[in-house]
């Protein structure tokens, strides 16, 4: 095998290994609070494969692959224990000096003192979930408080900002001020109503709803047609309409129009994805307690569950079981199934 070659089974074979698991991802601009909420993710999902008994270079690695914000950190701690031959302590110590995140530098110390210590990997993992879930709830409900609040002086805002555009209109029609002061007052009114909106979206908790998939749902795959097709649509049918009849209001309303079927179907995928989330905790209860009670596996135990449990993702869960009948692999038919839903919460669990 020539040396390229094996390099690259090895890095396949060794997730950790990737550089690209270990690059960190810039996302300061949208969702900068998103590091806390994924770290949690992947604290659950190392608790739970912790049971296993797993040693600790599969559980950086599993880390590494799952993707999300501190996913990075786990890879250059396992690139380190692999190519410079650190112990796990020592590399994490390492990796949270150069760590800018917020979160994972003080996680990381506290991960390699845990395992200088010699404390299990199980037991440390449970005690750091509980405290991050604690945490990452109370932070939530300060920023859901703190959200009504902004929320109301958004408002008062956009009063404003409309006052402002009003006297601007009243004054033009008193004395003829010529049609660029109206521009530049619908310009510096548009900026500052986009200054509040995004100092809410960061104001408010980071909570997504759609996952990011690259297979989508079947609302998401609509959505994105209908959004290809009608907002090239409605610019050209909006200008077509300003040139054609002179009317501003007329070419707006058009435009309106056209796109109104994607705001549809957007509202439509958030109504039934609200659905999902709500029933993927009772559903995950009644499937372990049916796994648990019969002794099978989770995919025989499918068929066992109470069709009042599953609620609205029975559609779904009726085609992996038809998938997995015709013989299909279970990983796959389970990565169609979270693409069916839609939902992030529902990868994440």
């Amino acid at each position: 095998q020539r040396p390229r070659d094996k390099a690259s089974s090895e890095a396949g074979s060794r997730p950790g290994r990737d550089p690209a698991l270990a690059r960190l991802k810039n996302r300061w601009l949208f969702d900068p609070d998103a590091s806390q909420y994924d770290l949690l993710t992947v604290l659950t999902y190392l608790a739970s494969i912790s049971t296993a008994n797993v040693n600790r270079m599969q559980l950086f690695e599993a880390a590494a692959r799952l993707n999300y914000g501190p996913s990075p950190y786990f890879a250059q701690v396992a690139n380190l224990v692999q190519t410079l031959g650190h112990d796990f302590a020592h590399a994490c110590h390492v990796v949270s000096q150069g760590a800018e995140d917020e979160v994972m530098p003080q996680f990381l110390l506290r991960f390699g003192n845990s395992m200088a210590s010699g404390e299990p990997e199980s037991v440390f993992l449970e005690r750091e979930a509980e405290v991050q879930m604690a945490d990452y709830t109370n932070g939530y409900e300060r920023d859901v408080e703190s959200l009504r609040k902004w929320t109301d002086a958004f408002v008062a805002l956009m009063v404003s900002t409309n006052l402002v555009v009003l006297v601007a209109l009243i004054s033009n029609m008193i004395y003829d001020m010529g049609s660029l002061l109206i521009i530049m007052t619908e310009g510096v009114v548009m900026a500052v109503a986009g200054m509040g909106a995004y100092l809410l979206y960061r104001i408010a908790p980071f909570d997504p709803m759609i996952h990011k998939l690259r297979d989508k749902s079947q609302e998401q795959k609509l959505m994105s047609l209908l959004a290809r097709i009608l907002f090239p649509s409605a610019l050209v049918m909006s200008l077509a309409v300003y040139f054609a009849f002179q009317s501003m209001g007329l070419a707006l309303l058009i435009g309106g129009l056209l796109v109104l079927p994607v705001g549809v179907v957007t509202h439509l995928l958030e109504r039934k994805v609200d659905d999902r989330d709500r029933d993927i905790a009772d559903f995950l209860r009644a499937l372990g307690g049916v796994t648990a009670a019969r002794g099978s596996t989770v995919i025989d135990s499918l068929s066992h569950i109470d069709r009042r449990a599953i609620g609205s993702l029975e559609p779904e869960l009726k085609r992996l079981l038809a998938r997995v009948a015709a013989g299909i692999n279970t990983t796959r038919a389970w990565t169609r199934f979270i693409a069916e839903t839609g939902s992030d919460l529902v990868n994440r669990v």
